[in-house]
């Protein structure tokens, strides 16, 4: 591995921005994907928010800090399918990179719109916005072939609540399946998307981490990173 590559030892985690919102909506919402319970603080954070196309640069470092600008990003307006593209195109550098290449986590339109403009949102740390997980479908058995075993052009995704995403992605990347975030009905959406069971919900009750999170958002908003 070059120089240039990612020497962190720890994996990152790929968020695509597709929508087209203000920085303020994105701030927002790299904070409620924070797994406070599981930092001290947002940089020891997983997420990593890619903007662009070009992977020849070394690695970028997981998104910590809130975005002060709109700045350039290649991914906004693309669909679900464009991202698994680029992702599928780009597994061997993105693994070189550190990322995880079979999962990652979309910020579109769709999840982002009620962010943006439920009042009750502006004021609180939760809301209803929600983000998509994607997970790359495997394909191979006990009774296939070693040699075919490997990752299809095919995924899956979940609708999830984004203050809920860190704990998902992290039981996905554990071993975990789709189902077991699914509602019980496997309900596919008019997006295609499938829908998240609202009993996989887990709340954080630890007093510590409520604190982190308090100071976190005061913090960005006292600072007008957020409205």
């Amino acid at each position: 591995m070059s120089d240039s590559d990612s020497d962190s030892g720890q994996c990152q985690w790929a968020v695509f921005l597709t929508a087209k919102v203000p920085t303020k909506v994105v701030n927002r919402a790299l904070l409620l994907i924070q797994g406070f319970e599981f930092s001290e603080n947002l940089g020891d954070g997983n997420w990593t928010l890619l903007t662009s196309e070009d992977l020849s640069e070394k690695s970028p470092p997981p998104t910590s800090a809130p975005l002060t600008k709109d700045q350039r990003n290649d991914f906004a307006g693309k669909s679900l399918a464009e991202v698994n593209t680029f992702v599928r195109s780009n597994a061997v550098r993105l693994e070189e990179l550190g990322f995880v290449v079979d999962l990652w986590l979309v910020l579109d339109d769709a999840g982002l719109v009620p962010l943006g403009t439920d009042p009750a949102a502006a004021s609180t740390s939760t809301s209803t916005s929600n983000g998509v997980l994607c997970k790359q479908c495997f394909a191979g058995g006990d009774e296939d072939e070693i040699e075919t075993w490997g990752y299809t052009d095919d995924f899956e995704t979940l609708r999830a609540p984004l203050d809920q995403t860190w704990e998902v992605f992290a039981g996905l990347n554990s071993g975990a399946e789709f189902l077991d975030f699914q509602d019980t009905d496997c309900t596919v959406q008019a997006d295609g998307t499938t829908k998240f069971n609202p009993e996989a919900r887990r709340e954080v009750t630890n007093a510590d981490v409520l604190e982190r999170k308090r100071k976190a958002w005061h913090a960005w908003r006292d600072q007008g990173f957020i409205e």
